[in-house]
């Protein structure tokens, strides 16, 4: 007795994981970029309640942009990236948590660690485990 079920040839199984592979490439595209814009978009109203303060704007955007490029810091690290002093930049992450832009997490009082919380979910949305 012959089975009539349709035997896959190797054209027809490279053309399904063609179309399988341009679907993943397009999905990952579509999450990188609305992925930019929403960190765009955050950085921007960042900036803006920022600019509000005044008080030392400066030194403040200049530790943001130090968080942007890394969401974990410590106030040393912000100062050996950012170059601003250690006063300054201890007062720009003080402003910073009043804005409520970062946060502290350990609760200590000396090697404390900052991070961008909103920045940080937004980077790691669709890498959780299926």
């Amino acid at each position: 007795m012959r089975l009539s079920l349709p035997i896959l040839r190797t054209w027809d199984f490279r053309w399904i994981m063609i179309k399988v592979v341009k679907k993943l490439i397009i999905r990952f595209l579509l999450l990188a970029v609305t992925t930019a814009q929403r960190l765009v978009e955050l950085l921007e109203s960042d900036r803006e309640k920022i600019n509000k303060f005044e008080i030392a704007a400066k030194a403040a955007i200049s530790a943001l942009n130090t968080f942007r490029a890394r969401p974990l810091l410590t106030i040393n690290e912000v100062c050996k990236r950012s170059g601003l002093t250690f006063p300054s930049a201890s007062n720009a992450i003080d402003n910073l948590i009043r804005l409520g832009i970062i946060e502290e997490i350990t609760g200590r009082q000396r090697n404390r660690i900052f991070v961008h919380k909103r920045y940080l979910s937004i980077m790691s949305e669709g890498t959780e485990l299926l």
